[in-house]
């Protein structure tokens, strides 16, 4: 009898570390998954706003829909409007544009708004939206780190001429699981100038 209790331990012990495996590989092939893209409005050649300076306004929702005033923090610690915006305007930087944060939600349809920026220099408003979503962690689970975390799982971002008003690009990204501020702060910029200066 101890025997088969024995052999019984043995195989449970097995099968759920061969479950923790399968799970953490499923995660790790999840945590590489990204899908950006950059489309460009007919009539427009992008490569002429290669030297534009460029002004950038984030909203972000929680998994709920929710979305945020800018700079109005989430719960538990969640990163604000501001955050994600001061973040996307220092990658522009780094790419080499002139870039600023616009620290108030800006609306593009307000063609106040847009003479404002307009006329202080900025060629381009760039108006992001940022979903958030929470994810497990198993890692965190078996090293006795986070066993959850929260961060942007899908995007969409404007560029918004401001002489014309209309719309010149659009930048969408879409994660396997949720990322953090830098990374796809890095995605969008690098999208960005990988369309604007690279492929001529």
């Amino acid at each position: 009898m101890k025997k088969w209790v024995i052999i019984i331990g043995v195989c449970t012990f097995l099968l759920q570390g061969c479950s923790t495996a399968t799970k953490l590989a499923g995660q790790a092939i999840r945590s590489g998954m990204k899908d950006i893209e950059i489309s460009v409005t007919n009539g427009y050649n992008i490569n002429q706003f290669s030297n534009s300076r460029i002004a950038v306004s984030t909203n972000i929702a929680n998994n709920q829909g929710v979305t945020l005033d800018a700079g109005t923090s989430m719960r538990n610690g969640s990163i604000s409007n501001n955050v994600y915006t001061d973040m996307i305007m220092t990658e522009f930087l780094k790419q080499g544009f002139d870039a600023r944060a616009i620290a108030d939600s800006f609306d593009f349809n307000d063609a106040y708004s847009l003479e404002g920026y307009r006329k202080q220099g900025f060629q381009i408003i760039v108006k992001g939206n940022l979903k958030l979503a929470s994810s497990s962690s198993m890692w965190g689970e078996m090293t006795g780190g986070e066993s959850s975390y929260s961060g942007v799982k899908e995007f969409t971002l404007k560029g918004i001429d401001t002489n014309s008003g209309k719309i010149i690009f659009i930048v969408t990204g879409d994660y396997g699981k949720p990322k953090e501020a830098k990374v796809v702060a890095t995605d969008i910029a690098d999208a960005f100038n990988d369309k604007i200066r690279r492929r001529h």
